[in-house]
């Protein structure tokens, strides 16, 4: 409830009641921000197997996937003000493709055929394109194709 452009009263509504026919503000569950809200407060996803299966908003997620390609790495200044070297890889399995961001010291641990195993990373979209990032927490371990 607003009264002269300030917040006067704020009240939780359940899930329940937003996702129900009869709803006067059923549409707001149509935003993307909620959207993404729900996706983050049900993501669950342990040992995830493939990569038509993800979600923006899903986090701790596993998977493996071959590494197609490695974009030149660049220089960027993050939105928080702090320097970092980023790249961007493409990875597929057998269900389809996706963007992977490198960041830092994961840049020189892949490369073109690369089989690598993804632990305990997130999926998120940034100008409209789903990509996997591996935060802090996760892992990223490249296997090299043996030579023949």
């Amino acid at each position: 409830m607003k009264d002269d452009s300030k917040v006067v009263a704020q009240v939780q509504l359940g899930e329940v009641f937003l996702s129900e026919k009869i709803n006067p503000i059923r549409k707001f569950m149509d935003s993307q921000r909620i959207r993404n809200y729900v996706a983050r407060k049900s993501a669950r996803v342990f040992g995830l197997s493939s990569i038509s299966d993800l979600r923006v908003g899903m986090r701790r997620i596993s998977l493996t996937a071959r590494v197609l390609e490695v974009c030149e790495p660049h220089f960027i200044v993050t939105r928080f003000g702090n320097p970092g070297v980023m790249a961007d890889a493409k990875i597929e399995d057998s269900s389809g493709a996706v963007k992977l961001t490198l960041w830092g010291d994961q840049i020189g641990s892949v490369s073109v055929g690369d089989t690598v195993q993804i632990v305990n990373a997130r999926v998120l979209s940034f100008r409209g394109e789903k990509q996997v990032q591996i935060g802090r927490s996760g892992t990223l371990r490249a296997e090299r194709e043996p030579c023949n």
